[in-house]
């Protein structure tokens, strides 16, 4: 296994069960995410609480793949988190602190919310609708009110290890980190604007930019399976940044979402960023029927 392996979510680590509803016990609905079940029991009730102790528990479990010969999204950048602790010597947040979010001016962006700044907290929510009933409402899942949230430093969270579902970089105890529209855009200008802040800092060589919005899924490094597939979509490849469309007349645009949505077009130099404060609930082929409808 290496490290573009675990970029590339080609090293074989999966994911477990994960639930955006506070108090819903966990279900596995996979080979795979039963697979994981138990170490994402304990991460929920805070017995693995650390990348170092994840890492350990990791190691005793067999791969779902030999690495390089199939591409499953999971706990790689967990992983990856990790590898960055032991070359620097500093915890993940520390890092992403002073090597991201300090030089792009990220000034919202963090882990968790500092209780004085709780008017400053959209709400997290999920779109209901019963069976065969048109009316749909949305659900609040992260606490009744802004002060009770689980992303509050200091409230009394709904998960004792906080992270709802396995994937992703969780070294400060929460499943996602939270940011503002400005920070968002000030990303992607970053990267529009080949490794360079708005304020002219430094932040990624230009040629480590080109590399980042390339398909990572063709390189013969990630992958011994020539041109593997994304989400299982011979139209999805897949970067460090996310998911790249291959044809069309937006082949090369990276993309990825989860509460919230970014779409970067290098080639045309756009970036955009859709908040819509609600669990993802489409899938990263979703737009091609939407299209279809427009077409029509």
């Amino acid at each position: 296994m290496t490290l573009c392996h675990l970029l590339m979510h080609t090293s074989g680590l999966g994911y477990g069960p994960g639930s955006i509803t506070p108090g819903v016990p966990l279900v596995a609905r996979s080979a795979e995410e039963k697979h994981y079940k138990s170490l994402t029991v304990r991460q929920e009730e805070g017995d693995i609480n650390s990348l170092e102790k994840l890492c350990v528990e990791l190691a005793r479990l067999p791969l779902l793949h030999q690495p390089g010969s199939n591409y499953a999204y999971g706990m790689s950048l967990d992983v990856l988190g990790h590898v960055m602790e032991i070359v620097t010597g500093q915890p993940l947040r520390k890092i992403i602190q002073t090597r991201v979010l300090d030089r792009v001016g990220m000034r919202d962006t963090s882990f968790m919310v500092q209780r004085s700044r709780t008017a400053h907290l959209a709400g997290y929510y999920r779109l209901m609708k019963d069976k065969g009933v048109s009316k749909r409402w949305l659900q609040r899942l992260d606490g009744s009110r802004a002060e009770d949230s689980m992303y509050v430093k200091g409230s009394a969270a709904a998960y004792a290890g906080g992270v709802p579902a396995a994937g992703g970089l969780w070294g400060a105890g929460r499943s996602t980190m939270l940011f503002s529209l400005r920070d968002v855009l000030l990303f992607c200008q970053m990267l529009l604007n080949r490794g360079r802040s708005v304020s002219g800092k430094r932040v990624l060589k230009t040629e480590t930019v080109r590399s980042l919005v390339g398909d990572w899924l063709r390189l013969k490094r990630a992958s011994d399976t020539p041109d593997p597939e994304g989400w299982g979509s011979d139209d999805v490849g897949w970067s460090p940044l996310g998911n790249i469309e291959r044809y069309g007349p937006h082949a090369g645009a990276l993309y990825m979402g989860g509460m919230s949505y970014f779409w970067l077009d290098p080639r045309r130099n756009i970036a955009a960023a859709i908040m819509t404060e609600t669990y993802w609930q489409v899938d990263p082929l979703g737009w091609k029927a939407e299209l279809d409808d427009l077409d029509q």
